[in-house]
């Protein structure tokens, strides 16, 4: 991880507050830090993260040196509007996933 946002974001873990947003009272902090219009809107820049070497999680941070993930990181960072047809495309993929409900699926309590 980058070590200036390590160290960002060790300054950003306050000592465990319980609110009742958070009830758990574990530290909230943005996954996208470079994101220009805010942690809540969904565009490209998560890519330009990874590639600046910002991603917060590890397995996120893993796609910028993978041959392969790096290339589509790349090409996503740069084209917004790829980014978004692609992304589209995956919802409607998704979204075609049936879910198992009931007896018919499996909990998992321990990934």
């Amino acid at each position: 991880m980058d070590a200036g946002l390590r160290a960002s974001l060790q300054g950003s873990c306050p000592p465990h507050t319980v609110t009742p947003q958070n009830e758990s009272g574990d530290t909230i902090v943005p996954m996208n830090l470079l994101a220009p219009h805010g942690p809540f809107r969904l565009d490209n820049s998560f890519y330009r993260s990874v590639l600046a070497g910002k991603a917060v999680l590890q397995i996120d941070q893993e796609l910028a040196s993978d041959g392969m993930a790096r290339l589509i990181a790349a090409k996503f960072a740069v084209g917004p509007r790829k980014f978004r047809k692609q992304f589209a495309r995956s919802m409607v993929k998704l979204a075609s996933v049936h879910v198992l409900t009931g007896e018919q699926g499996e909990v998992r309590l321990n990934c």
